[in-house]
């Protein structure tokens, strides 16, 4: 994390601002910024204390104080931030010993306000710089005792911005606050406009004593919009992880798939990520990509299923990118056969047979009976076992010998195909096929 020093520039502050009451200010050295979990979020922190005006109109010295009477103030804060940076609506106030409660509320009458604030224009900087802009906030009326200094400490999550190419922020992200406070009175009401150039309006308007910088990590997983599979399958669903970091300290990451896909296995070949940034532009690192490996079960139903795979770095951050794994219903199963067979072909090819199994994994016990006075299976003539691959149709013959099928196309004898289709969790299909030999 890096400092820069500015200097103060204050509005009307000269001889009216060695007469200001009511006064509350940035205090010196407590800006920081961190990045907690690695990657993501960003946390500000600073503190505003009561404070007291010396020096000379040449040469004001404010510094955090009490004040020997009563009073009733309100300050103002403008945070400078990357354009598109995610800032809550209300700042976290804690007070300190003493100090009562107080709000600190999106106001974009403040951020218009210290935007245009002339005492910038006057140093010749620009409010806000390329490429940043200023989130306004508001303070209720804080009561001021006499004699007592009064302290704040206030904090805010901030959302990394958005790149324009949607891919990850690689910083450094640069975060100053503009600190402004007026004092009110039954003469000046805190309802009055918030303005920084308004001669004897009490009104202190500056730039931030100290602003941060802080090299940032950010990881984004992006994952195919749908993926279609089916019941018993097996596929391999890519994500693509990005990769920017401008923090001397690069984090670490551990890798998770999860999904809401009942009983789906789940497996990554490789469930961890360390990449360093490469370009000095971007500070991005190459692309890099990882396949979760899902075994679908023959018992999903059709729908549409999460695939998360989320990636945790060793400080607690977390990226997620989210698949969807769209089943499809398992197809119909079906027992084909020709109602009447050459006894030559039965002999010397078989007896064509084509099954239509619902998914991989099925099993399958396809049988040949003679069918006995009545319609009853008499004598079982051939029997196969199979276990699908994939879903679709297996591709059968049922070969008799020469002398069993002139036996029993003398006997007109007819025949039944009898199948079984064996699906774990499900419940056994039964088809059945009548044929003759001829």
């Amino acid at each position: 994390m890096r400092r820069t020093r500015l200097s103060i520039l204050l509005v009307a502050c000269a001889a009216a601002a060695l007469l200001l009451s009511g006064c509350v200010w940035l205090k010196e050295g407590s800006l920081a910024l961190t990045q907690p979990g690695g990657i993501g979020t960003v946390q500000l922190r600073f503190a505003l204390c009561t404070t007291v005006v010396a020096g000379t109109p040449e040469k004001v010295e404010i510094s955090c104080g009490s004040e020997a009477k009563a009073t009733e103030g309100q300050f103002f804060v403008g945070l400078v931030v990357p354009t598109g940076t995610q800032a809550p609506e209300t700042l976290a106030v804690t007070p300190g010993p003493g100090a009562g409660p107080l709000t600190l509320t999106r106001s974009t009458a403040v951020a218009q306000t210290l935007s245009s604030n002339p005492a910038l224009a006057e140093a010749g900087a620009a409010a806000p710089p390329p490429g940043s802009e200023i989130l306004g906030y508001a303070s209720s009326v804080i009561a001021e005792p006499a004699g007592q200094t009064l302290e704040w400490t206030v904090s805010a999550s901030l959302g990394l911005p958005p790149v324009a190419d949607g891919g990850s922020y690689g910083g450094p992200m640069r975060v100053a606050v503009l600190p402004a406070s007026r004092e009110v009175t039954p003469e000046r009401p805190a309802s009055r406009p918030f303005s920084c150039s308004t001669e004897g309006d009490l009104t202190f308007c500056a730039t931030t004593e100290t602003a941060v910088e802080l090299g940032t990590s950010d990881l984004k997983i992006a994952a195919p919009a749908s993926t279609a599979v089916a019941p018993g399958t097996r596929v391999e669903v890519p994500f693509a992880l990005d990769f920017s970091s401008s923090s001397a300290a690069l984090p670490k990451f551990s890798l998770k798939a999860t999904s809401t896909l009942p009983k789906a296995g789940l497996r990554l070949p490789n469930a961890s990520f360390n990449r360093a940034a490469r370009n000095a532009t971007t500070r991005r690192a190459p692309a890099t990509t990882r396949k979760v490996i899902v075994n679908v079960p023959p018992s999903a139903r059709p729908g549409n299923y999460e695939l998360a795979l989320t990636a945790t770095a060793t400080q607690g951050g977390t990226a997620t990118g989210v698949a969807t794994l769209a089943v499809k219903p398992p197809l119909r199963a079906r027992l084909v056969a020709p109602r009447r067979v050459k006894t030559s072909t039965a002999s010397a090819k078989g007896i064509p047979v084509r099954v239509v199994m619902p998914v991989a994994g099925s099993k399958l016990v396809l049988r040949l009976l003679e069918r006995g006075p009545g319609g009853s299976p008499r004598a079982q003539l051939k029997k196969i076992v199979r276990k699908a691959k994939a879903a679709g149709p297996l591709r059968l013959r049922l070969k008799l010998t020469p002398a069993k099928a002139l036996a029993l196309l003398a006997a007109e004898a007819r025949l039944a195909l009898k199948a079984t289709i064996s699906t774990p969790g499900l419940k056994p299909r039964k088809l059945t096929r009548t044929l003759r030999l001829r």
